[in-house]
């Protein structure tokens, strides 16, 4: 039994491992440290952080002015060298002298408006007549009373359309200086007309004896009720003057319009215009033919 447990030396010599085989083994163990050292200082790098939301803090610096230096006089008078001195400009003053004329002196300019008192009427545009505007009327114009009447537009356009048949009637007439009066009887109408104006009276109530008028030489006075309208309107005495002839009898053919009234004397052959205004136009020469047939 003993000589089975104790090994003989020839076999203990025979299993010690070689030399070469320890020296790979140190090779071994180096290339291992290489490689732990390796990693290690892989291992050794700054380690990922989770960022988080903490507040950025900002550094505000605050600069302060410091006051400037009151420079001294030494330095001011230096400054004011280095500033060239710019001149005052002064305009130059121009004293006036007469100036020479040439020409003709015919003395000194004058306002020819200066002392003259200015007529208002003067300045007054007198408007432009429109043209006749010819009209369809129901009722025709008579022919007895002519046609030239029609030249003045301004009559023709006031007047407008006849409102009736023309009539006549017998009646009293005066002359005047600057006018005619007349006196249809059995209305007791009466027709006061001047160069520019007219006046139409019915019924005058009027009672006046002319025996104390002043009359000019070579005039008669006013007669029968043509006396009393001439002394109860001082507008109408103006107008007319005085009597040229005596009263007497007259033929008058009228016609009435939309404006006024056609007056034709008979007697005459005249035609007065007669606006509702009280316009007078006039006298114009009837229809003479159909005027003379009338008065045989």
């Amino acid at each position: 039994m003993l000589s089975n447990s104790v090994a003989s030396p020839k076999s203990r010599h025979t299993h010690k491992p070689p030399l070469s085989l320890k020296k790979s083994e140190f090779n071994l163990v180096y290339i291992g440290l290489m490689i732990i050292m390796i990693l290690a200082a892989c291992g050794t790098g700054t380690a990922q952080t989770t960022p988080t939301d903490s507040p950025i803090v900002i550094i505000k610096r605050l600069a302060t002015v410091a006051p400037t230096n009151t420079p001294s006089e030494a330095e001011m008078q230096m400054t004011q060298q280095a500033v060239a001195r710019v001149p005052t400009y002064t305009a130059p003053t121009i004293t006036p002298t007469p100036t020479p004329y040439i020409g003709v002196f015919i003395g000194e300019v004058q306002d020819p408006l200066a002392n003259e008192i200015l007529d208002p009427r003067d300045f007054v545009i007198e408007p432009t007549p429109l043209p006749a505007v010819r009209l369809v009327c129901g009722i025709e114009v008579a022919p007895v009373f002519g046609d030239d009447w029609r030249q003045v537009s301004a009559a023709v356009n006031a007047m407008r359309c006849p409102i009736q048949e023309s009539f006549g009637f017998r009646g009293r007439i005066q002359v005047f200086e600057r006018g005619v009066m007349y006196h249809r009887i059995e209305t007791n109408e009466i027709w006061a007309i001047s160069q520019e104006d007219y006046w139409y009276i019915t019924d005058p109530a009027l009672e006046f004896s002319a025996a104390g008028v002043n009359v000019p030489a070579g005039f008669f006075p006013p007669e029968e009720v043509f006396a009393a309208v001439w002394a109860t309107f001082p507008e109408i005495q103006e107008a007319v003057g005085y009597g040229l002839q005596p009263a007497a009898d007259i033929d008058v053919n009228i016609q009435r319009f939309d404006g006024g009234t056609l007056f034709l004397d008979l007697n005459a052959g005249q035609v007065f215009v007669l606006l509702v205004d009280g316009t007078a136009y006039g006298p114009f020469n009837g229809n003479l033919d159909l005027i003379g047939s009338l008065n045989p």
